[in-house]
């Protein structure tokens, strides 16, 4: 049922899930973190879904990651056996950034407190997870780029795009800011 919900297409639902995870771990429930574990790998939901809605599986395996990146700073031991897989959610050929990165950050949660774990190369990957290999570049409001697609004429030049548009119009208004202060 909490595989079910942490693929909810409803937020609400997938957080409330994803706190349900939580408490399993602080009442060292590892049967029930086992069983969780095992319907990641399943990849479905079987009698727990229902065939009038999609299933969600990335949200499902997303927010389960989100909650077991909690617990991995405050528990690591009852993810401890599971760290394998973790390192192949976070390195395996399935790309999705961010599980993989809530995976990498899990793997080094548990290599943090279990020295070891993982070896020397395996470690700089997980590291490695989501950080450009691309010099920094420093860039001023406006100022163009020349990219690949547009050396090949791949981009169409006479669109007006600006990116920083919407920050400044939205982000740096003083009625936005005010709005941010009414809500602290």
């Amino acid at each position: 049922f909490i595989w079910s919900a942490l693929g909810s297409p409803r937020s609400e639902i997938r957080w409330r899930a994803d706190h349900s995870v939580r408490r399993l771990s602080e009442f060292g429930c590892k049967p029930e973190i086992d069983l969780l574990i095992n319907w990641m790998n399943k990849d479905s939901v079987e009698s727990f879904g229902s065939h009038n809605f999609p299933f969600y599986n990335f949200h499902s395996r997303l927010y389960l990651l989100i909650a077991f990146a909690r617990i991995s700073l405050d528990n690591p031991l009852i993810l401890r056996q599971y760290s394998d897989i973790f390192k192949n959610h976070a390195l395996g050929p399935f790309h999705h950034v961010i599980i993989q990165k809530f995976a990498a950050d899990i793997a080094l949660n548990i290599e943090k407190d279990f020295a070891g774990t993982f070896n020397p190369e395996i470690l700089i990957k997980l590291n490695d997870i989501n950080v450009s290999k691309l010099p920094p570049t420093k860039a001023r409001y406006g100022e163009k780029f020349q990219s690949p697609w547009h050396e090949r004429n791949e981009v169409d030049q006479t669109l007006n795009f600006l990116h920083g548009y919407d920050f400044d119009r939205y982000w740096r208004s003083e009625e936005h800011t005010s709005e941010l202060q009414s809500l602290r």
